[in-house]
């Protein structure tokens, strides 16, 4: 979140990439997964939810101001832009843009389509949308919890008592007593 614009990341921190028949694969030294969507349509379809949530939430001569977006980080590989139809190089920082991310983020913003207004905005909008964005939360484990937990611990506990008495009275193990 900047003051001239919001930025809808997709941080893909794989060591390989691949995309066969539509199905994109991630892969790090410890695991993998897949997924039928790219991460260039993950990052703009969260462009979308986002902005139906700021238009809902914020009064409207803020969310006239904001202005959403999208990009795809691949902080551990260089990505060739002309691989995929979906993404152009501005939507792209990778290996080569990493080390230098505000250069990439002062680029983004002049490449990025805008129909909206130009104003920036001031810290007090920024602070409302981080609070729309990110509430403070706190949650603490219920009674049930406790509840839930014993009751495993005493089934257990059953469990293996029953099988200690079983073991003794068959005569299997004839050194118990």
């Amino acid at each position: 979140i900047t003051d001239k614009i919001i930025i809808c990341l997709e941080v893909k921190g794989c060591e390989e990439l691949r995309c066969r028949d539509g199905k994109w694969t991630f892969i790090n030294k410890k695991n993998s997964y897949t997924k039928y969507i790219s991460p260039f349509r993950q990052s703009q379809n969260t462009k979308y939810e986002l902005e139906k949530i700021l238009e809902k939430r914020l009064p409207s001569e803020i969310y006239k101001k904001v202005r959403v977006d999208w990009a795809v980080i691949f902080p551990k590989m260089n990505f060739d832009p002309k691989l995929t139809t979906e993404a152009t190089p501005e939507r792209i920082c990778d290996l080569s843009k990493i080390n230098n991310f505000e250069n990439f983020i002062k680029d983004f913003y002049e490449f990025s389509p805008s129909n909206k207004s130009q104003t920036p905005l001031n810290h007090k909008e920024i602070k409302q949308i981080i609070e729309i964005l990110r509430p403070d939360i706190d949650i603490r484990t219920g009674l049930n919890f406790f509840i839930n937990e014993t009751e495993t611990n005493i089934a257990f506990l059953e469990s293996e008592q029953k099988n200690t008495y079983l073991n003794i009275i068959s005569g299997k193990y004839p050194q118990n007593i």
